[in-house]
């Protein structure tokens, strides 16, 4: 297996990402988007939409669980199915398979932190060109992975979104790791 270009594959997962996002924005407008979310595995990506209509009856339902309906991307309601993603998932897929039959464990594990590398830059990237301007104030951007560095994650997440919703994702996302050492 040839070496594989991850700048590349930032790159194509930039122009999948911007599109998906474009497309929604064109479907719900930026008032309507609550969130967006880029979810990463060594073997696959894939996006979520939360639109700010879901997330205020979710709380209005729920109200005890008002973080858990704004950070935790599968209470969301929109998992995205899209073309792009899906072909960019069966390059993914093969490299996840060559390098689980042929590769010492100490290169499997630097390819899975390689794709969550990129896929956390990818995203803080886009926001950074723009891609995500001209959102209601309410707008929540995320990366999540499968496995990677918890910290990370955290820093990352909290640099996409306004102070508040930063510090109100820490506070979530702290309480997931109370409950889950209970």
């Amino acid at each position: 297996m040839e070496n594989i270009d991850y700048d590349l594959l930032k790159i194509n997962l930039k122009k999948i990402v911007s599109k998906i996002f474009s497309d929604y924005i064109k479907e719900f407008g930026t008032k309507d988007i609550g969130g967006f979310a880029l979810y990463s595995a060594e073997d696959g990506m894939s996006v979520s939409i939360n639109t700010l209509n879901y997330l205020e009856n979710s709380i209005k339902n729920d109200p005890e669980n008002e973080l858990d309906y704004k950070f935790n991307v599968e209470k969301w309601n929109k998992k995205i199915e899209n073309k792009d993603i899906d072909d960019y998932n069966i390059v993914l897929q093969g490299y996840y398979i060559e390098m689980n039959k042929r590769r010492p464990l100490e290169q499997r594990l630097k390819h899975t932190e390689n794709i969550y590398k990129l896929s956390v830059e990818a995203l803080y990237e886009l926001k950074e060109e723009d891609c995500f301007k001209n959102m209601n104030n309410e707008f929540i951007l995320l990366v999540a992975a499968s496995r990677t560095d918890e910290k990370l994650i955290l820093e990352y997440n909290k640099k996409y979104n306004s102070k508040n919703a930063g510090d109100e994702y820490y506070q979530w996302a702290f309480e997931q790791n109370d409950m889950s050492k209970s």
